[in-house]
């Protein structure tokens, strides 16, 4: 999976170790003082409406929805007092977590399709419902919708920045590819005088080098190619019009008239002269 080796450990395969399951009806406390615990939380809102003070960031979660805390991470519960809130919460450690939590955040959890959140849901009302007591086997079923929760959630930052990455790709190539077609576009205005790919690129507004990276990346050819070869389509047409050679070297951006034959002659296998004698007959 792209962008996961950053993250995972030998520690990864680990299911976490659960301190504390329960349902918590919140006092005002939590809301009105910032307060840090020891391991990690997973907060689903059973009843009313929550906004989690993380940092510098805040995240509203109403009822469904379910929320992330980091160990050691200072927090308040927000809620209106009067209304209250009740809360399922999980206390847990984890080894893997930091890692996890610099990509595994409440903003993915709260922008995940509703089908996702509603899978996480689904997890969390079977850990209610299954998880009867604390003994050792109520903590390991636990442990277990716990991890399952953690990789759904992980699975999809890993999509997302998969998808980012992706889109990075598609917006470079569309970049490039509409280089090409304007270094084209200038070639077939400006193909009748002398122009050099310093001319183009700054024309451009990009370096000699990148330009003919990418014109020889998205077109299989070089950009000096391009030019001559329209060059040379438009020499023949001028040839057989009966225009003079000198003049027709003009006329396609050669100032030397003899340089123009020998391109003439690399081009096609024959000079102009030679071209023009020969279509003559």
């Amino acid at each position: 999976m792209t962008g996961s080796k950053e993250f995972i450990s030998s520690d990864f395969a680990l299911v976490p170790v659960i301190r504390s399951v329960r349902t918590h009806v919140f006092e005002p406390f939590w809301s009105q003082e910032t307060h840090v615990d020891e391991s990690c939380e997973l907060l689903h809102v059973l009843n009313g409406t929550m906004e989690l003070a993380l940092g510098r960031k805040r995240y509203r979660a109403e009822q469904g929805d379910t929320l992330l805390v980091p160990a050691g991470s200072p927090h308040r519960d927000i809620f209106d007092l009067r209304a209250g809130l009740k809360v399922f919460m999980i206390s847990f450690d984890w080894p893997p977590s930091p890692g996890c939590f610099r990509i595994v955040n409440n903003g993915l959890l709260k922008a995940m399709a509703g089908h996702r959140k509603a899978e996480v849901a689904r997890i969390v009302d079977r850990l209610r419902y299954d998880v009867i007591g604390d003994t050792d086997a109520d903590l390991a079923v636990a442990a277990s919708r716990v991890y399952a929760i953690l990789m759904l959630v992980l699975r999809e930052a890993f999509l997302a920045r998969r998808g980012t990455a992706r889109s990075a790709v598609s917006f470079g190539k569309r970049r490039r590819r509409n280089l090409m077609i304007q270094a084209k576009q200038f070639v077939q205005e400006h193909f009748s005088r002398p122009i050099s790919l310093e001319d183009i690129s700054r024309a451009l507004g990009v370096s000699p080098f990148y330009l003919s990276h990418v014109f020889s990346e998205e077109s299989d050819f070089t950009l000096f190619h391009y030019l001559t070869t329209l060059r040379m389509e438009k020499a023949k047409d001028l040839l057989g019009s009966g225009m003079k050679i000198a003049a027709v070297a003009r006329e396609v951006g050669y100032e030397d008239a003899n340089y123009f034959s020998k391109a003439f002659r690399r081009c096609f296998g024959a000079a102009p002269y030679e071209f023009r004698r020969g279509r003559a007959q």
